[in-house]
């Protein structure tokens, strides 16, 4: 369907604001940011049932543009999760509509999406961390494998399907983990303390402050833990150094360092019947998967008068690291030598912003970005050791038969504006990219893949409306252009006879979205009430032609609409002895194929008008926060519709346990917290009390094929010190 240009909708709308009666002033701060608190200021030690800890984010933030967007800012340091767990469907709690796969009891891999796209390792989603790029490779392997620990999060920024103008590639959105910086004053300690079910020990050492122009910080972080399945034993080591110093013209330069090393032993999948029988049970006592991620940082910014510019540099290296027997289940290990896959990463990222707030009502952010990736992959059937330790090493003498080398390139330039007129916000924007992707190698011992090289071009653009019906309250639209890069797994055969479409093309689409939301009721009552529309077009996909030759192209496309409703409501006054919070966040969504180009299948088996594999029709969590003097009590509940786990939404699982539908399921965590002073704290976290036993995916390679179960009750207790 024909969409208007952003300018035309600007026009439009900005003459129908000059119309709009009554006009409400809207005040701003001398830093451009609307003056209306979006945001409240994190405590220490905060009462959770007294102020809300996600909120919306205000119209621009350190060079970025969240006006006109579906927006949100979760103060992690402010909730009560279970920080040695899988707790992504805690932080994520108050966000609609945000998928979880919880198929790792360790909590090392955070797998979400929003909207009903596929949460493997967050893929769908531009994942950073303080800004700074984290995934493999956001244009050719977007597979975000490293997440820093709940101890070392601030917060946690997103913006859900229209944030592709300011970060590119990506069609669920912008996720960006913000780390803790250094406090004022001099000294520091924080301390964070965890022993749980499953004989599990963490603990995090923090010391940092400030002194004159510096700014300084050491995070440490160790966990270690058997696991509540058998052959999921993991240890976890993470840590992050910071330090800063403020410079002559309101200039401020940060270096920031985090390394992460992970070892965990895999227990694989099981057969529908394991699960239902045992689901502790596991088949495979020889599979390993380790880590080794380091992100170097270096940012310099300058806040002076009515700009903003920022300036980041960095350079991450990362091992991904499997050995293990990952045949079916139904295939019972021959303890012979085990397949070996070793994954190096190298990228090299820059970006530019600049934000520039004008008196005449006119923001405007722009911004350059250079991106360098190299990926090196080895893999071998037989590489790996005959043993059952965590031993990575290649057999001496063996030349790996999978040698594949990856290199992408990426130049991006990009502007957003904020035209106001009265009550009125337009934000129109525009993005250019260039991307190269380019391979060599071979894929086989008896298979070399011809070297390749693949140029495109991309524009994306998109405007918002958003309208303030008061100084707390606005109604938004918006319209954004997105894309996601072909991965380098489906620009490399598979065999000598696979057919690369010459012409594949980018998945291309775009985001629409309507909603009201703010604060009424004396801003007792936080809200966001709208819907969606999502078009994943030109997804890529593959066909076993009439001659038995494999062809990749791009094979159809996926739609996704859907409601999604955050009602957040605080009881009492914050001065009160007694606080009493309720939320809910509530959203239904219909994710479903719209064309299917396989010309191997008859009409009666087309996917078109199927449901999209992982895509559930609804996804519920609500939560009641009681407050009283210093303890605080929390109830969190998940309710999760059933999943079909393939494309052709079959409902009974086969052999292999690789597909068939995954049933519906609720999940209730609780949480009591009490300050026995200012800075020491206690913290007792009950998951999955009612002990449901679920499954939120089925694997067909790593981390073994089949389904892969829910963590049961589980219970940790955290004793947290600040000074």
């Amino acid at each position: 369907m024909k969409i208007f240009t952003p300018w035309m909708v600007c026009f439009v709308g900005l003459q129908v604001g000059a119309l709009a009666q009554p006009t409400i002033p809207i005040k701003r701060r001398p830093d451009g940011l609307i003056s209306r608190d979006t945001l409240f200021k994190p405590l220490d030690f905060i009462d959770y049932s007294k102020r809300p800890t996600t909120e919306f984010l205000p119209e621009w933030k350190e060079g970025i543009v969240y006006a006109g967007k579906a927006t949100y800012e979760v103060s992690v340091k402010n909730l009560q999760v279970d920080a040695t767990g899988n707790a992504a469907r805690q932080w994520m709690a108050k966000v609609p509509g945000m998928s979880v796969w919880e198929s790792d009891g360790s909590g090392l891999n955070t797998s979400i999406s929003t909207r009903g796209w596929s949460p493997n390792r967050s893929w769908d989603l531009n994942v950073r961390m303080d800004g700074f790029d984290i995934a493999s490779d956001p244009m050719g392997y977007p597979e975000a494998y490293y997440a820093p620990p709940t101890e070392f999060m601030d917060q946690i920024q997103l913006i859900k399907g229209a944030g592709a103008l300011a970060y590119g590639t990506q069609f669920g959105g912008f996720l960006n983990y913000r780390t803790a910086q250094p406090g004022f004053k001099k000294y520091h300690y924080n301390g964070v303390y965890s022993l749980g079910s499953f004989n599990t020990e963490s603990a995090m050492h923090a010391l940092h402050g400030t002194t004159g122009k510096w700014k300084y910080g050491i995070w440490l972080h160790q966990r270690t833990s058997d696991g509540w399945r058998k052959n999921s034993q993991y240890k976890t080591q993470n840590a992050m150094f910071k330090m800063g110093r403020s410079l002559a013209n309101d200039f401020y330069v940060q270096l920031e360092y985090i390394k992460h090393l992970s070892t965990a032993q895999q227990s694989g999948g099981l057969t529908d019947a394991q699960w239902a029988m045992d689901p502790s049970i596991s088949n495979r006592d020889r599979n390993w998967f380790q880590l080794d991620w380091q992100v170097y940082g270096l940012d310099i910014t300058q806040k002076k008068d009515r700009h903003f510019w920022s300036n980041k540099l960095s350079f991450m290296q990362g091992i991904r690291n499997s050995v293990g027997f990952l045949k079916g289940i139904d295939t019972p290990d021959d303890l012979s030598n085990r397949q070996l896959d070793l994954d190096t990463y190298r990228n090299w990222t820059f970006e530019s912003r600049y934000t520039q707030f004008f008196t005449k009502g006119f923001t405007m952010s722009t911004g350059v970005r250079g991106f360098q990736g190299n990926t090196d992959r080895l893999r071998d059937e037989k590489g790996g050791s005959t043993g059952n330790d965590a031993d990575f090493g290649i057999i001496p003498n063996f030349e790996m038969s999978r040698d594949l080398d990856y290199k992408s390139l990426n130049a991006a330039a990009f502007t957003e504006w904020i035209l106001e007129w009265k009550n009125l916000k337009c934000i129109p924007g525009v993005r250019y990219e260039w991307m190269q992707n380019s391979m060599e190698g071979r894929y086989s011992s008896t298979f070399n893949v011809a070297p390749s090289s693949m140029q495109r071009n991309v524009f994306l653009y998109g405007a918002a409306l958003e309208y303030h019906l008061t100084e707390n309250n606005e109604v938004v639209f918006n319209y954004n252009r997105s894309f996601r890069p072909a991965l380098f797994s489906e620009l490399t055969p598979q065999g000598t006879t696979d057919v690369i479409d010459p012409n594949l093309k980018d998945a291309q689409g775009y985001n629409l979205d309507a909603f009201i939301r703010g604060k009424v009721l004396s801003t007792r009552l936080h809200y966001q009430l709208g819907a969606y529309y999502t078009l994943y077009g030109n997804k890529i996909g593959s066909y076993v032609d009439d001659n038995g030759v494999r062809n990749v192209t791009n094979i159809g496309d996926a739609l996704s609409k859907g409601v999604e409703t955050l009602l957040d409501y605080t009881f009492t006054q914050s001065q009160q002895q007694w606080s009493v919070n309720a939320w809910t966040a509530l959203s239904w969504m219909n994710v479903t194929y719209t064309s299917w180009n396989d010309p191997t299948l008859t009409m009666e088996n087309q996917q078109k008008g199927n449901r999209v594999e992982n895509a559930p029709r609804y996804i519920h969590r609500a939560g009641l926060n009681i407050g009283y003097h210093q303890l605080s009590l929390q109830i969190n509940g998940n309710w999760i519709s059933e999943v079909y786990t393939d494309a052709f939404n079959t409902d009974l699982p086969n052999s292999a346990a690789t597909k068939g539908k995954l049933a519906a399921y609720q999940v209730m965590d609780a949480s009591l917290k009490y300050n026995f002073t200012k800075n020491v704290q206690g913290q007792l976290n009950v998951n999955n009390f009612l002990n449901e036993q679920y499954a939120t995916r089925r694997s067909g390679g790593y981390p073994g094929p089949g389904i892969l179960p829910g963590t049961p009750r589980s219970v940790t207790f955290t004793l947290g010190i600040n000074f």
